[in-house]
């Protein structure tokens, strides 16, 4: 059922958010590297020309050659107190689990609850069902009966039609216990995976 596995994967979720968590009181090491250089347009290059110092435009990319940086950097943090937050996030995520598995408890127990109301209605449609059945039987030879009865003249039309209605009426509700009982099957055979088909 979908709802279960939601409440499952909530529970996991929770379980790897107490990892996390925990992983506050570890200490961090970090690696970085940056690259910069620069450049500007009224910048420039002193040149010697048959001994002489003659000063030239400095062009973009001998700029950019020239002036490149290089820094690559390694950090180490411990946490000591980090203001209790490490304490705090792990309370919490525990208790988020916690509360993830009462969830997951509670949808089961939902899920049992619907299931045996299911059956519950399942059974009673069937005694329904059957109930009606019998009641068909039982209509369908008074109301044969009653015919006879007419056909000989011992019975005005008015009996004769109500004797018609009441197989009628235990007609219709039979059909309608029969529908009824093949619904709650099927949403037995929901519950149970079966696939439904009509």
């Amino acid at each position: 059922m979908p709802e279960i596995k939601s409440a499952e994967l909530k529970v996991k979720s929770a379980q790897k958010s107490i990892a996390i968590a925990k992983g506050g009181f570890y200490p961090q090491l970090s690696l970085s590297a940056s690259y910069g250089s620069g450049y500007s347009d009224i910048r420039e290059r002193i040149k010697l020309v048959n001994g002489i110092p003659v000063a030239e435009k400095y062009p973009f990319f001998d700029q950019m050659k020239d002036n490149a940086t290089l820094g690559v950097y390694l950090n180490l943090s411990i946490p000591i107190f980090s203001g209790f937050s490490n304490h705090f996030n792990t309370s919490s995520a525990k208790a988020n689990f916690q509360r993830a598995k009462i969830n997951l408890d509670v949808e089961k127990n939902t899920l049992f609850k619907n299931i045996q109301q299911a059956y519950a209605d399942a059974v009673a449609s069937y005694r329904r069902y059957i109930s009606s059945k019998k009641s068909v039987t039982t209509m369908q030879e008074s109301y044969t009966y009653t015919e006879n009865r007419f056909n000989l003249g011992l019975i005005n039309s008015l009996d004769y039609n109500t004797a018609k209605n009441k197989l009628t009426k235990a007609q219709s509700d039979l059909l309608q216990a029969k529908y009824e009982y093949i619904f709650k099957t099927k949403i037995l055979d929901f519950y149970r995976g079966i696939p439904i088909t009509l």
